[in-house]
């Protein structure tokens, strides 16, 4: 299995430039797409990638430690290459437990469930922005599997 290290040096600096160059070059993807994509890509190979069913495991005293502190949750209830490293399920489960947890602790810190209806609409306004930065998070997913099964 290849290491955190291993994963985020090769993601960053093979995968995400040969991604940006696609974008920009082969399929003329508008520059405000293609920077939503990177910074996407960028973010989940760092910080919310398929290894975070492993975050019980992550030193709380780093970085990396603290902004993965919410999945701990999570990696209880995930085993470690299970669901998170299937391909664009993974990434819609670690989404989808980050945005039921962040709008369960905004409800509760603000009594307020109109928030619900307020990022219906801010999604259906910006679409396209959350399309792109939906597939820079399962493109650096797939490359992330992709090193683990190459690996072995």
């Amino acid at each position: 299995m290849a290491s955190y290290k291993t994963h985020s040096i090769f993601n960053l600096l093979i995968a995400l430039p040969l991604c940006f160059a696609a974008l920009i070059f082969i399929f003329h993807i508008d520059t405000r797409y293609t920077l939503t994509f990177s910074l996407s890509f960028l973010i989940t190979t760092l910080f919310f990638g398929p290894d975070l069913d492993l975050a019980h495991q992550i030193k709380l005293k780093s970085v990396r430690g603290i902004l993965s502190s919410p999945f701990r949750l999570y990696s209880k209830l995930f085993k470690h290459r299970g669901l998170s490293h299937v391909p664009v399920l993974g990434t819609l489960t670690r989404i989808f437990f980050i945005l039921v947890l962040s709008l369960i602790l905004y409800i509760l810190c603000t009594f307020n469930f109109s928030c619900i209806k307020s990022i219906s609409s801010l999604y259906v306004t910006h679409k396209a922005f959350f399309l792109f930065g939906f597939l820079g998070a399962a493109t650096s997913d797939i490359f992330h599997i992709a090193l683990d099964i190459s690996w072995k």
